[in-house]
Parts: structure tokens; sequence; C-alpha cells
């Protein structure tokens, strides 16, 4: 399976076992034969040391009954010691000696040794130590030894007790390694869930902010996405709105004037200019499908808007001539106090829309004989 296909989950439980493998592994490993090799020159270190003290004690000439009688009975650091006039007398107890051996000591060079004891398999650590007379003549050989059996079993507790303690970390290592994995994966989870809302309409789902790390900043990120999301919506739906109530009221006055015509209720005189406030109405209709088209521009806050010079007391009583019937039927009398040299710049379609919304509020809000 390709690492592509694993979760991020997945690949973060990947790499902490990793990681966490390869540190018991490389831990275990060097404490092991650190350990070892300390512990290893620690009793070499020692059974010298023993062998140097006896040593002391050599007066340079032949080895006593009393000197080989104090060897025997003198404390032990490590082991058991032995005092020998002649090296062929330990040719029995080790399996073999190396060569030079001899060789080495009368040269007054201290021999270490790992090896077996004559018909057992078990390891010994040896230090051969030299006793040179007056004359620099191999006079006699201190003897000090001690099982390796004493340092195998210590290097196995510490291997066991190193297992424990990788053990335990193992466990705490893993329960940190679940508790941090779900600290960075859960935010994930609830994004994914909140995208899908959010795709599917619902713009009020929103995250926690609690942490200042990655992770939360693309919260916050979100946030800002599903917020700038559903103003936008807010807006689009405004302006839907807008616009409805926007063309309901030409295709009103449209079909009513239009009715009036066909029916034979309008006057003769007044045809024309009904005939006009139906054209009118048509084009602010065209222009209204016409900002439509172009709610995109909107909602960026880009629509042109095309000022002109307009007459404001020509705009209002333009747009007052399409309520003339409702004035007539409500029986409301409509009181204009305009400035006839008022001159303003206007986009002239969103002028007399705002007119008309406001004419339109005031007739609505109007009873029957008022005044407006």
């Amino acid at each position: 399976m390709k690492l592509k296909s694993y979760s991020l989950k997945q690949k973060l439980w990947l790499v902490v076992l990793t990681i966490l493998f390869m540190a018991i592994i490389n831990s275990t490993l060097i404490t092991t034969l650190y350990y070892e090799n300390l512990y290893v020159d620690n009793v070499e270190n020692l059974l010298t040391k023993q062998a140097e003290h006896i040593a002391g004690y050599y007066d340079g000439g032949e080895l006593t009954e009393e000197y080989l009688e104090m060897s025997r009975s003198s404390e032990r650091f490590i082991g058991d010691l032995t005092v020998v006039d002649d090296l062929k007398k330990l040719n029995g107890v080790h399996n073999k000696l190396p060569e030079d051996t001899e060789t080495t000591l009368k040269n007054g060079e201290i021999v270490q040794l790992r090896d077996c004891f004559e018909g057992s398999c078990k390891e010994f650590m040896t230090v051969l130590y030299p006793l040179l007379n007056n004359d620099d003549e191999l006079q006699g050989i201190i003897y000090s030894h001690t099982p390796m059996e004493s340092t195998n079993d210590f290097i196995k507790n510490l291997t066991m007790s190193s297992s424990m303690i990788g053990i335990v970390f193992t466990v705490v290592a893993l329960f940190l390694g679940y508790k941090v994995i779900d600290y960075l994966v859960k935010p994930l989870k609830e994004m994914k869930t909140a995208a899908l809302k959010v795709s599917n309409g619902d713009y009020s789902i929103t995250l926690e902010e609690t942490a200042s790390d990655e992770i939360g900043n693309l919260s916050r990120a979100f946030n800002k996405m599903s917020e700038a999301i559903r103003e936008e919506d807010q807006r689009k739906r405004d302006f839907i709105a807008d616009l409805s109530h926007e063309l309901r009221t030409p295709l009103t006055y449209v079909k009513g004037y239009t009715e009036a015509l066909i029916n034979g209720v309008a006057a003769p005189e007044n045809t024309m200019k009904y005939l006009e406030i139906i054209r009118k109405e048509s084009i602010r209709m065209q222009n209204l499908v016409h900002d439509l088209l172009e709610l995109t521009k909107l909602e960026a806050n880009t629509m042109e808007i095309k000022l002109t010079p307009v007459v404001f007391e020509q705009a209002v009583l333009d747009s007052l001539v399409k309520y003339e019937s409702i004035f007539i039927y409500g029986k409301m009398n409509c009181v204009l106090d305009l400035d006839s040299e008022l001159i303003i710049l206007a986009d002239i379609d969103r002028f007399e829309q705002i007119i008309q919304n406001i004419i339109e509020n005031s007739i609505r809000y109007t009873e029957s004989g008022g005044k407006i």
C-alpha cells in the first residue's frame, strides 16, 4: 500500500512508532555495550589492583612460605588470588595460555585474559601479575581471577532493567502520542465536517479558536471564510428581495394602465401619457433585469453608477405621474415643496427607484383622504 493512501492519523502514528522503535533499540544497544565495557574494565582494574596489593609485600627475593601464606589469607577485593612460582603450574588450570605469556611476564608486563578453565565451560577473567626479583628475573606470578558469570548476570540484569524501562517508556510514549495525534487530527476532522456543512448551504457553522498554533490559525481562517460566504449569501438574498420589490411596482403599473387603455376606461386625452408611462416602466424593468445579470458586480462592489445632471423637481414629478390614479382612487392629496432650480448629479434609474420607494411607503401608511 502506498504511503499516499494513508490518512494523516496513520502517517503520524507511523512516524511516532518508527521514532519510538529506533530510540528503544539504540538506547538499549548503547546502554548495554557501554555498561558492559565499563563493567568489564572495572573488573579488570580491581583484579589488577588486587594483584598489585599483594605484590607490594614482595621483597624481591625468594618466595617464602610466610609470603605465600600472607597472599592466601589476605582480603580479596574481587574473585580469588593465588601465587605460583612457575607458569607451568597454570597450564593445568587454563585450557591454553598464549604462547607469548611467559615472555610478556619476564618483561615485567601484566597479562589479562578472558578464557575458560580446564574442564569447565565457565568463562573467567584473569590477571597474571609478574613478581620480578632484584635481578629482574621472573620469580613468581600472582594469579588473580574471577568468574565472568557475575559479569554476565550483571549484563542480563541490566538488559532486563533496560527492557522494563523501555516497556514503561513505550506505554507512556504511546499514551502521549495518542493525545498529541488526537489533538492534531481532531480539529481537522471538525473542519472537514464544517466544510461539508458549508458546501450544503449551512453557513452558520463556526470552529473553536482555542489554540494559537497553525491549527488555530487554520480554524480562524476557516471561520473568516465561512463568515464571508454567509455575508455574500445574505447580500445576494437581499438583492433578490429588493429586485423582486422593484419589479413588482413597474409590472403593476404596466398591467394597470394597459388594462385601462384596452377597456377604454382612460380618457382619450390621457392615452399618450399612459403609453409614455408604460414605455418608461418597461425601460425600468429592462434595467432591473440588467442589474440582475450584473449581480456578480454588485457583490464585488463594482457595479457601475452612471452619474448625470438631473433636475430634481422634474425627476420627482415624473415619478409622481405613475401614482395619479392611486391618489385619485385613495382620495389622497400630495403636497409638493420643491426647488425648481436644484440640479443634482445622480444615476437617474437609481434615483427614480429611491423616489418611488418613498412614495410607495407613504401611500402604504397613509389612510384614505390623507395628505402626503
